[in-house]
């Protein structure tokens, strides 16, 4: 009977992580389409050391956003929270600081269904693009990439590129950095 009883536990356990992930999957594309009809059109941008970085934020849905990535190599769009949050990065990757505007983008995500769960296909050379609120778009190349336990502010804004995605792994023992740069 406890068998039993811990099976049907586990199964609906199951089920219930997959509609979340499911529903969160939706979530994130329907922002993602409500973000792409309210900016401008896209044109391109590039890092310029502006001395006010600070990117655009609009709320939609009761979320705050910076924009949204995509990986046009998996036809993905992801829109980013505009904070660090631990509670909402399960839902959507966020931002851990930095700006776009200036080279120094921080973004953390996950690799669950839903989120970056092309995060193993992601090569070197491959394009990443963000888009801030206002349309300018700046496209990214990944130069490297590489698996790490520590992903503190500090080791992280030492790499030295343009953009870096930190990506947790689904049992959160380890976590793939990408590396990204506009000048590739």
């Amino acid at each position: 009977i406890i068998g039993i009883t811990l099976v049907i536990i586990s199964s609906v356990l199951v089920a219930i992580h997959h509609f979340s992930q499911v529903g969160s999957e939706k979530e994130a594309l329907k922002i993602v389409e409500e973000i792409k009809s309210v900016i401008p059109e896209t044109e391109i941008g590039i890092p310029d050391g502006r001395v006010d970085a600070e990117m655009p934020v609009m709320q939609i849905s009761g979320n705050d956003f910076i924009g949204y990535m995509e990986i046009p190599e998996y036809d993905k769009s992801l829109p980013i929270y505009s904070e660090w949050s631990k509670y909402k990065v399960a839902d959507f990757p966020c931002r851990l600081k930095g700006s776009m505007y200036d080279g120094t983008l921080i973004i953390g995500s996950v690799e669950n269904p839903g989120q970056l769960d092309v995060a193993k296909l992601i090569a070197g050379g491959q394009e990443i693009n963000i888009v801030d609120m206002t349309g300018l778009k700046y496209k990214y190349k990944v130069t490297d990439i590489y698996m790490t336990k520590d992903v503190s502010t500090e080791k992280l804004s030492a790499i030295g590129v343009d953009l870096v995605i930190f990506i947790r792994s689904h049992f959160a023992k380890d976590y793939m950095v990408v590396c990204c740069d506009t000048r590739s």
